[in-house]
């Protein structure tokens, strides 16, 4: 009996000095293993200069983008397709760039010519309205060649020369807008281009309201 309690002894000596071994076995290999993380220095330096490729796509996109917004094709097209060139992995905003190449493509076309007499007044108008006062005659005396009894070619010509600064001519459109449709009178009243024609007699009396059938007055015998 008194044998029994030393071997328990060598026992539990045996089990506590293998516990250690394989504590001291894991714990070397959790140092292993912790020394074994991405920080090797190419993968970094690869990391980095992906993280810069796409950041200096963004950029490229960006800029094509305001460019696109501003109607600046020729620039919206260098950036858009130089991102697509230079950084071939960009799938993503290479999908958007050609969508926005093929707009500054179909807007970069000139745009057609007018040639009817209300493609004309159409164009004319617009250039009004943007203030390119010689473009918008060019296109009203084209169509007044075409048409020149229309009363709304001459109501647009007086328009346009009264802004250009010829009263006069501003003044013979607009009576021959009135003579040609007396409607045009009610129009010319509720007009601010027609400010400096006010003090004209001529265009005073234009502008006045008569009975249906009346004669201008000095008129008749």
């Amino acid at each position: 009996m008194a044998k029994k309690p030393a071997t328990r002894k060598r026992t539990a000596s045996k089990t506590a000095k293998t516990s250690r071994r394989s504590s001291t076995k894991n714990s070397s290999t959790e140092k292993k293993t912790a020394a074994k993380p991405a920080d090797d220095p190419k993968q970094i330096a690869l990391a980095k200069a992906r993280r810069e490729a796409y950041e200096a796509a963004v950029r490229l996109y960006e800029r094509g983008l305001e460019s696109l917004q501003h109607r600046k094709f020729d620039k919206a097209t260098t950036s858009f397709q130089k991102l697509i060139d230079d950084y071939p992995e960009e799938r993503e905003l290479h999908e958007r760039s050609r969508l926005y190449l093929q707009v500054c493509a179909r807007e970069s076309q000139p745009a057609p010519k007018p040639q009817t007499v209300e493609e004309l007044v159409y164009a004319a108008t617009l250039a009004l309205n943007s203030g390119s006062l010689v473009e918008a005659l060019e296109h009203l005396e084209a169509a007044a060649k075409q048409d020149p009894a229309s009363d709304h070619v001459q109501y647009m010509l007086a328009l346009a020369r009264a802004d250009n600064g010829d009263s006069e001519a501003a003044a013979t459109h607009l009576l021959r807008s009135i003579e040609l449709n007396p409607d045009n009178r009610f129009l010319a009243r509720q007009e601010t281009s027609f400010e400096s024609l006010r003090h004209n007699e001529v265009i005073q009396e234009a502008l006045r309201t008569r009975p249906a059938g009346s004669p201008p007055q000095g008129a008749g015998g």
